[in-house]
């Protein structure tokens, strides 16, 4: 991910078992070869009463977290500190998790929470890391928003039915594929909406939709998901929320951008915050599914707030069919 794209209070994770093949691996290669690490013998007249793994090679689990997922590709350690609370066993699994808790947008850096744990949820590394992002994106990322087509209707069925995109919408509707066409029917009629496939690298990987445009008022409301989670966190919010604040401002003409967010999806509204929308409400209880009860968080941002920070964020225009 690049700069733009983070934000205070971000988390990732990553598990893996420690193994006798990767502590014999690693005090190969590192030259630590205390035999706390490889002599049963040894270690069972110790306090820890058994061998355990060397404290960092579990931390190198940390700097797994942060290449792969967050911030990912592009990152560059700066600093690391570390404490080691408790000793990891072998076959021990251990969870490595990282959140970010400042950013440094004039230096592009990030300081992150970084915690190990084992399997009861025990902490056995406690620390804190320093990492310099990217400010743009290296390699470029091919992203259309292209009208939907009655042969989508099949795939946007089931993703609206997938678990995964579900849980954050108001509903968990059984469809059909003839109700399918009934809704494409009455959207493909409705001079108030908008629906676009959301596309990268030429595959369909979630659905865009601008509802409610009211041109009395100048506003309308937008909401996206994307199905395909392969592609999470690949940069897609970023070029999404600017280049919509763009459609809706210029080429509709309309005056405020809102949006309706569960209160429960912190990273979205998170998200939605660092492009410039604003918490406006909470209505309380105002979504039921099954038996829960549900706050939703109402957002907008106005078209002259827009012209004010958009020359704050690096993003390419993406093609947006009509």
């Amino acid at each position: 991910m690049v700069l733009q794209e983070l934000y205070i209070g971000q988390k990732a994770e990553y598990s893996k078992v420690i193994t006798k093949e990767m502590v014999e691996t690693f005090s190969e290669i590192s030259g630590d070869i205390n035999p706390l690490h490889l002599d049963d013998n040894y270690a069972k007249n110790t306090i820890f009463k058994g061998r355990i793994s060397h404290g960092i090679l579990v931390s190198g689990l940390i700097s797994a977290v942060i290449a792969n997922k967050l911030p990912g590709e592009g990152a560059i350690y700066l600093t690391q500190s570390l404490k080691f609370i408790k000793p990891v066993r072998l076959n021990d699994k251990i969870t490595a998790a990282v959140e970010i808790i400042s950013i440094d947008d004039e230096n592009s850096k990030i300081t992150l929470s970084t915690i190990c744990r084992n399997a009861e949820g025990k902490v056995v590394i406690d620390g804190e890391a320093q990492v310099l992002v990217p400010k743009k994106r290296w390699i470029k990322v091919s992203l259309t928003l292209r009208k939907i087509k009655e042969e989508d209707l099949l795939r946007i069925m089931e993703w609206r039915m997938n678990p995964e995109v579900t849980k954050y919408m108001y509903t968990d509707p059984v469809l059909s594929l003839e109700k399918q066409k009934e809704w494409f029917d009455k959207i493909s009629k409705d001079n108030a909406s908008r629906y676009w496939i959301i596309e990268m690298d030429g595959t369909s990987i979630g659905l865009l939709s601008i509802s409610n445009i009211d041109n009395k008022n100048k506003k309308c409301y937008w909401a996206y998901y994307i199905a395909d989670t392969s592609f999470r966190g690949r940069g897609i919010a970023t070029l999404l929320e600017c280049n919509i604040y763009d459609y809706v401002f210029d080429k509709l003409s309309l005056n405020k951008l809102c949006c309706e967010v569960f209160e429960f999806n912190n990273k979205v509204v998170s998200i939605h915050k660092k492009f410039g929308s604003e918490i406006e409400g909470i209505l309380k209880e105002h979504i039921i599914k099954g038996n829960e009860k549900y706050n939703v968080v109402l957002m907008g941002i106005t078209k002259d707030k827009w012209k004010l920070i958009k020359n704050k964020y690096n993003y390419e225009k993406i093609e947006i069919s009509d």
